[in-house]
């Protein structure tokens, strides 16, 4: 046997299955000395229950046997495990038979009695075939592997991507228990995904806190771990004392049954562990399998870390513009150049504070390299920019200027529809955006422009309750009206009672329990600042629409 056969021979792993007794045994005896991993079965039942719950490469297996016919049973194991190899043993071999055996993609067809040098011979050139064919599907597999990278990139919350990433470990391995756990040094929360049922997609989770000390010690163990023992795993053994209610995760794990698991570590910041158990106490993966695995673990990780950069960063956005929303209605007292140098001066220190954590998330974003979080740091480093501007007026007890640039109107909506589109607020909402194709440019300050446009699509977002009907829409609708420029923004959604349509351009009017007030107020001030009007037409359960018009020029 040449060496790339004995290791192939070493890794691989076969179920016999034959309701006599003897020919399993001498079968059995001559794989075992050979090197395979041998398991047998003289049920066929039994065998499908062993295929659910242990990876094999190959089934060796009798066509005639009393509880189900070996072609039959192959076609259900099939259906379990579509990349396992059959061979079958016959000693009533017909035409039919045969051509039942190579439709099920059987590897190989021995005639009872058979010789044992023969029986050993088919089993080594399905082997080889075998290896032929992972060969040639090596291609698929980088296939695969960039699918699931685009599948990863596209979970938006943290359990939402553990709960896959086991999924697809466990799928992928054939296999259907195990756990994946996130412990995240910032936040000091430890999350565990489940499941013992993952074809139904059974998963269970929880969440708990973790001092960084004894999140490190659970963790500390050399990988990948192979364990026949599921109580006494040091990742399990150290959670149940530190975290009692986890317990729970112990009822769907055989603690007869060997178990396998790797971990993947960021820095400290970022502790993961990948648990896949397996029936049998043999190690069930080769080193492709557990370098599969790895892959999808750190993969996981990466993608965890994008998802809490991201959502930092879309607070940080947040926070910025509720500040940029005050800032604005700060303007008239800091023309009148009331306690305008003390104003300034607590913003600076805010904006230094702001700004040396920006740098921060610049810098793991270029790690990342997530073209969605690189949007929302332009849109934070653009209202920084515009924050240091203003507080530089204030220092100097100047009045607040505008910088009006010449641009098309349309082109801006469009960037601006493109950076909401993906943020969580608008994924379930439709932004339509009918340009006019005939508009003149529009001389204005792009940035309040912007922030005009921002708080009514926010505002439009939130008009709609949490249970609704339909397809949410905002549409921004551009035309040339006469020599003005006109834009309609308009939703379908609960729309605005009309007592309080008098009063909604009103300083600090807000419906909403966390509402600061400034939103609408900010829309009339760059509105006014820029020679235009805005108008606003709503009908409770009607949605609505608000109404502005520009000049062509100022």
């Amino acid at each position: 046997m040449s060496n790339e056969s004995q290791q192939d021979s070493a890794t691989t792993k076969l179920l016999i299955v034959d309701d006599e007794k003897i020919i399993l045994s001498v079968a059995a005896d001559v794989l075992e000395g050979e090197g395979y991993l041998v398991e047998t079965e003289t049920n066929p039942l039994e065998a499908l229950k062993r295929v659910e719950k242990e990876k094999f490469d190959f089934v060796l297996t009798d066509i005639s046997m009393p509880e189900m016919n070996g072609l039959e049973m192959v076609k259900r194991i099939k259906k379990i495990d579509e990349n396992i190899g059959a061979i079958f043993m016959t000693g009533y071999a017909n035409l039919e038979t045969a051509k039942e055996a190579i439709k099920t993609g059987a590897y190989d067809y021995i005639m009872k009695p058979f010789e044992l040098v023969e029986l050993r011979a088919a089993v080594t050139k399905a082997v080889e075939k075998r290896r032929e064919e992972v060969a040639k599907t090596d291609g698929a597999r980088l296939d695969q592997l960039s699918d699931l990278v685009e599948v990863l990139y596209t979970v938006g919350d943290k359990k939402s991507l553990l709960r896959l990433s086991l999924g697809l470990a466990l799928i992928n391995s054939g296999l259907t228990t195990g756990f994946i756990s996130c412990w995240e040094d910032k936040s000091e929360e430890l999350d565990l995904v489940w499941t013992d049922n993952v074809r139904e997609s059974d998963f269970k989770e929880m969440s708990a806190k973790l001092q960084a000390d004894d999140a490190r010690n659970c963790f500390d163990f050399d990988t990948p771990l192979h364990s026949n023992d599921f109580t006494e795993h040091p990742f399990v053994a150290k959670l149940l004392r530190l975290v009692p209610e986890s317990n729970s995760l112990i009822r769907y794990f055989d603690s007869n049954a060997g178990s396998t698991t790797l971990k993947a570590t960021h820095r400290d910041e970022f502790l993961m562990t990948l648990c896949i158990q397996n029936e049998s106490t043999e190690v069930p993966f080769s080193d492709k399998d557990l370098k599969l695995l790895n892959l999808v673990l750190n993969m996981a990780m990466v993608v965890v870390e994008n998802v809490l950069l991201l959502g930092e960063s879309q607070a940080a956005l947040a926070e910025l513009a509720t500040i940029h929303d005050q800032i604005i209605n700060l303007e008239r007292v800091a023309t009148q150049g009331i306690m305008s140098a003390e104003i300034g001066h607590e913003l600076n220190n805010f904006l230094n504070i702001v700004q040396s954590n920006f740098e921060l998330l610049k810098l793991k974003a270029k790690i990342t390299n997530s073209d969605d979080i690189s949007k929302y740091i332009k849109g934070i480093d653009e209202s920084l920019d515009q924050m240091t501007r203003f507080t530089r007026g204030l220092v100097d007890s100047a009045k607040l200027k505008s910088e009006k640039t010449a641009f098309d109107l349309d082109d801006l909506i469009e960037d601006i529809v493109s950076f909401l589109s993906p943020q969580k607020k608008y994924r379930k909402i439709r932004l339509i955006h009918n340009k006019s194709g005939n508009l003149p440019e529009i001389t204005a300050d792009t940035q309040q422009i912007q922030q005009l446009f921002y708080n009514l699509l926010n505002n439009a977002a939130e008009s709609f309750p949490q249970e609704f009907d339909g397809q949410r829409e905002i549409t921004i609708t551009t035309r040339l009206s006469g020599s003005d420029i006109s834009i309609d923004v308009a939703d379908n959604g609960s729309g605005i009672p009309e007592s309080l349509q008098k009063t909604m351009f009103s300083n600090r009017f807000t419906t909403k329990k966390s509402g600061h007030g400034f939103g609408l107020l900010v829309c009339r001030k760059v509105v006014e600042s820029h020679n235009g009007q805005i108008e606003v037409v709503s009908a409770e359960g009607q949605g609505t629409t608000f109404h502005i018009t520009f000049p062509t020029s100022d």
